[in-house]
């Protein structure tokens, strides 16, 4: 294991206020933070190299230490372009970054290596690539609040840059291992599905067409996911069992076909893209409809399933005449993150390396080209091991044989043992 060094408190105390707000429109109960230290608005637009016609907006939902922050947003950065910019929401209690538990107040928020370098990036130029929201907003997973705070980024990149061409659904537990994803997006315009993509094995135009025929056929009855959800106890009893559900359908959320069959699409959420117009439309939907103010409140997974319900309802031509695609991030479980190996496939590998190391073989499938990152790792929600798997275990078999790994700790295993950032290395240099 490499030799652990200081960790220097650098950088002077952020400042918090605590406020009610209704950026946008909210609940009334619930109460933001909104971190003062952070620059914002943006510098003028007009000062950007980028035309903000051409920008694509990474929305990212980030919590836990500084430390793994800034890997995932380096990770963000190394592999998008200048055209991008990185739009970061942190959930965590800023409290949480103290250096000092025995300081008060604003003191407490001292700025240690990894904070104090997410600071300096943050707007700190006409060309900067991050942006962290000033709104700091307690996030909690499978719940309405991850759809409504990404709507909070889109607001703030709408504040930064009035127009932009794409925005982009991201997690913190997914990395991207492949450049050029802006060209794909532009490319193909949209991210979309009829259900769950999590395997790439086929042909991206056949897969295409077939979902086109499938809308086409006007018959979204016999295409709805809603008869094989009544058979899940979880879809019965916290999505379809709820006066929210009926009033979905009456707003307009989604196609409600005689005798009431609604038709509802499960669809990914992380790495799926959509042009700024779907969904600034959307959030104005939410918002005459009032359901943005219960949105905070819903108690499962909206994204996943009003995002892509309302698009196939509202833009159904965009679909129909778009080259749309499976999201940018695979969701992949078979990821064997302690052994450098990769369970069960050399398609993965392939994948995540480039087709390239000892005994790996390209993949065949064209599905694949359309992944540019991958989600659930193992150990879950540990983005960094995924980072750290590509840099390290690049040269090892795909599951020829295991590699135990010699050099390497995860971020929590670093800091429950105490051990010190060096800040002259990045966290995936230092581990």
């Amino acid at each position: 294991m490499r030799p652990f060094h200081g960790l220097l408190a650098v950088g002077a105390a952020m400042s918090l206020l605590a406020l009610t707000t209704t950026y946008p429109s909210s609940s009334a109960e619930e109460t933001m933070v909104l971190i003062s230290d952070l620059r914002s608005p943006s510098p003028p637009r007009a000062e950007r190299n980028t035309d903000p016609q051409q920008l694509i907006v990474f929305s990212y939902l980030v919590h836990g230490s500084a430390m793994r922050l800034r890997t995932i947003m380096e990770n963000a950065l190394q592999f998008t372009s200048t055209r991008s910019v990185i739009i970061a929401h942190v959930s965590t209690p800023l409290s949480d970054y103290a250096l000092s538990s025995t300081t008060h107040s604003a003191d407490k928020i001292n700025n240690n290596v990894d904070w104090s370098w997410i600071l300096e990036k943050n707007a700190s130029s006409s060309s900067s690539r991050l942006y962290v929201n000033p709104i700091n907003y307690p996030v909690k997973g499978f719940t309405g609040k991850v759809l409504h705070t990404h709507l909070l980024n889109f607001a703030y990149a709408e504040k930064l840059f009035g127009n932009f061409s794409h925005f982009v659904f991201m997690s913190e537990d997914c990395i991207l291992h492949k450049k050029g994803v802006e060209e794909w997006i532009v490319e193909k315009d949209l991210s979309f599905s009829l259900g769950f993509t999590s395997t790439r094995e086929y042909n991206l135009n056949h897969w295409r067409k077939q979902l086109k025929g499938e809308i086409s056929s006007g018959n979204l009855s016999r295409i709805s996911q809603e008869p094989a959800q009544k058979k899940d106890r979880y879809y019965t009893q916290k999505i379809m069992g709820t006066d929210l559900y009926q009033r979905l359908g009456k707003e307009g959320l989604w196609h409600v076909q005689p005798p009431e069959e609604r038709f509802t699409n499960h669809y990914q959420l992380e790495g799926t893209f959509y042009p700024k117009h779907v969904i600034e439309r959307f959030s104005e939907f939410l918002e005459t409809s009032g359901l943005r103010k219960v949105l905070p409140s819903v108690d499962y997974f909206s994204g996943e399933i009003w995002v892509p319900c309302y698009v196939l309802k509202h833009h159904q031509s965009l679909v129909m005449s778009s080259e749309f695609v499976p999201p940018i991030i695979g969701r992949y479980r078979d990821f064997a993150i302690r052994d450098c190996c990769i369970i069960g496939t050399q398609n993965l590998y392939a994948l995540v390396h480039g087709g390239k190391g000892e005994n790996a073989t390209g993949y065949t499938w064209s599905g694949f080209d359309s992944v540019f990152g991958i989600k659930f790792q193992r150990p879950h929600l540990e983005a960094e091991s995924a980072v750290l798997y590509r840099e390290i275990c690049g040269n090892n078999s795909a599951c020829k044989k295991k590699v135990p790994w010699v050099e390497w700790v995860d971020i929590p295993q670093f800091e429950q043992a105490g051990c010190r950032r060096d800040s002259s290395l990045s966290p995936a240099a230092q581990l």
